[in-house]
């Protein structure tokens, strides 16, 4: 069984911005990920995104590693601070491995802190 992990990460407004995140069970042994579905979900008031694999996500399931990703356009148009949550979201297969239930679990949540960009393009 794997636990809700919680992390915040910081972004600049505009900018591109990814995080290549490595699951790992009670051991420490990466997890294959070989038939997951996997989404990651951004909020904050007033706005909703969700990324899913091929639109936002990549999953390499033999690493057990997860990169999501956020454009530019995404980026500026959250809020400056702490004020956007995430949410990384697995649906495992019906025969997962050892360490996880079928089902949803939700592994990864914490917040993105937006820093303002000195550009006048992405005020």
């Amino acid at each position: 069984m794997i636990g809700t992990a919680k992390s915040d990460y910081a972004l600049t407004a505009g900018d591109d911005w990814s995080e290549d995140i490595v699951l790992v069970d009670g051991n420490d042994a990466v997890i294959d990920l070989t038939g997951f579905a996997v989404a990651f979900a951004v909020d904050w008031p007033g706005g909703h995104l969700e990324l899913t694999e091929g639109e936002g996500i990549t999953v390499h399931a033999a690493l057990g590693t997860i990169v999501a990703a956020l454009t530019p356009a995404q980026t500026r148009v959250l809020p400056l601070g702490r004020l956007t949550r995430y949410q990384l979201r697995l649906a495992a297969p019906l025969d997962p491995p050892e360490s996880l239930q079928p089902g949803l679990h939700t592994y990864l949540r914490g917040f993105l802190v937006v820093k303002p960009s000195l550009f006048e393009a992405d005020q």
